[in-house]
This record gives structure tokens, sequence and C-alpha cells, in this order.
């Protein structure tokens, strides 16, 4: 017969044991009544495209409060390319969470280095996927000019003006990282601006500063590719100055040039157009191009 005295000494031992086992799992962090519920760690490139979808976000409800609302769908537009504000818990946080603050509307005199930040953070966040925020980047450098009243500069025949909104430009690095495919659309824009140009729908002046600009952009590129070049580029349909400056753009933004020369010259030399939210972008050719 199992004494009382060895019955109490078994339940004492049991006990010890699982304060024991309890007291190891707070010794490395669990807790039996409490589960972390934070989100996982946001990985570099995840940071840097929230970045971007954030200050688009921001810049959206800015220019909306005050009235802009052209450049408020641009900027929708760009967050939206960016995969748009990731929030942790849409429908609410948990009690003892709190999701971010969302985007609000600055100050009119805080847009403009909303517009830097932003062209900066897409230009950060482009080796991810080159094309969408080498684009935005380019697209919120000509808002920059915009707001900074910045004009086409002038410049001699075959030199680009630096334009302080767009940043450093490369003519002869990005055109030496153009593909043969691209330097064949360079110029066929090339040929459009010049026809536009002809038929009285572009400036000649700013034609023939930037014709000669591209072709020694081009002199440059045919060093290191082949010459898949059309002498007769087939106009587009309507609008050719408009066609050319969005196939310049696109052509441009392929470059292996470093990310801020690419966007500062594609900038620099658009800068007298009316660009697109996403200028050189198609919706189904948005994929990495490195």
């Amino acid at each position: 017969m199992i004494s009382r005295r060895k019955v109490w000494g078994t339940a004492v031992t049991a006990v010890a044991w699982v304060l024991a086992i309890i007291g190891i799992l707070i010794a490395i962090g669990a807790h039996p009544t409490h589960v972390d519920l934070s989100p996982a760690p946001a990985s570099t490139a995840e940071q840097q495209r929230q970045d971007v979808a954030v200050l688009a976000t921001r810049i959206a409800a800015s220019t909306r409060a005050h009235h802009n609302e052209e450049l408020a769908t641009q900027a929708e537009q760009w967050a939206q390319a960016a995969g748009g504000v990731w929030v942790p818990w849409p429908s609410g946080a948990p009690s003892g969470y709190t999701n971010p603050v969302e985007a609000t509307s600055a100050a009119p005199e805080k847009l403009t280095a909303d517009l830097a930040s932003l062209r900066d953070a897409a230009i950060t966040a482009a080796p991810a996927e080159p094309l969408t925020y080498r684009s935005i980047a380019v697209a919120a450098g000509h808002a920059l000019a915009a707001q900074q009243h910045q004009g086409t500069a002038s410049a001699p025949a075959g030199q680009l003006a630096p334009i302080a909104a767009c940043g450093p430009v490369d003519t002869d690095a990005v055109a030496r990282g153009l593909s043969a495919d691209a330097l064949a659309r360079f110029d066929a824009a090339r040929q459009w601006f010049e026809a536009a140009a002809g038929s009285g729908k572009a400036d000649k002046t700013t034609t023939a500063t930037r014709v000669a600009i591209l072709d020694a952009m081009e002199e440059a590129a045919l060093t290191d590719v082949r010459d898949a070049r059309s002498p007769f580029a087939a106009l587009p349909a309507s609008d050719t100055e408009k066609a050319a400056t969005e196939t310049l753009t696109a052509a441009l933004l392929t470059s292996s040039a470093p990310d801020r020369e690419v966007v500062g010259t594609a900038c620099a030399l658009t800068i007298a157009d009316s660009l697109d939210a996403l200028p050189g972008v198609e919706p189904e050719n948005t994929a990495p191009v490195r």
C-alpha cells in the first residue's frame, strides 16, 4: 500500500517540475498568456518601396487639399505603381497595437521638399524594379521643376543644360548603356521630333537643341553596340511629338548607367514636354530591366 507521504512527495516533485519549466519559458522570453502579433521587420527593398508609396500618397493628399487635381491624380498613380501603402491591420489594429499614422496633407510650402524626397526615394528603390521607379523619379523631377518655375534652360547646341530639379546629367554614360534595340527606338524618337518641328507641331529652336544632343548621344552609343537604326522610322498614327517623348523616355530608362544619372538625363531631355504620370512605362511592361 502506497503511503500518504510518498503520494505527497510525488505531487511536490511534479509541481516543482512544472514551475521549473515555466521558469525556463519565461527566461527565454515566452509567456503563456501573450502572443506577439507585431509584423515581421520589412526587408530593405520593402522599406524602400513603402517610402515611395507613403511620399506619393502624402503628395496626393496635399495637392488635392490645395486644389491641384492634376498633380494629385499623378501622385495617386505613383503610389499605386509602387504597390500602395502597406497597413498591417487594414480593419483596425488589435488591442495593444497601432497601425502606422496615415499620410496626411502637408502645408503647400512643403510640397517641393516632398517632391524632391520622392524623386530621391524612387531612385533609391530603383534596383528592385528599375523601369517603374526610374519613371516615377523622372515624373517627380518634372513636377518639382514646375513648382520651382524651371522652364527649358538655354544651352549651346549639342549640350544639355542642367536642370536642378532633375539631378545629375551624364549623356555619354546613359548613351553607352543603351542596347541596340533601345538605340533604335531612341533614333526613331529623334526622327519624330524633327518631323513634328518640320510640320509646325513642335518648337523648332527647342527641337534643334534636343536633336543635336540626341545625335551626340547616338555617336557615343554606337561605340558599344551594333547599329540597328532604321533610316526612315515610320511615323506614329497621331501626336508625333508626344509619341517621340514617350519613346525617347522608354529607351533612356532601360540604360544600364547608374539610376541617378539615367533619371537626371531623361528628366532634363524631356523637361519641355508634358509627361504622363509614368513616362516611358506601359502597363504590360513594368518588369525589371536588369
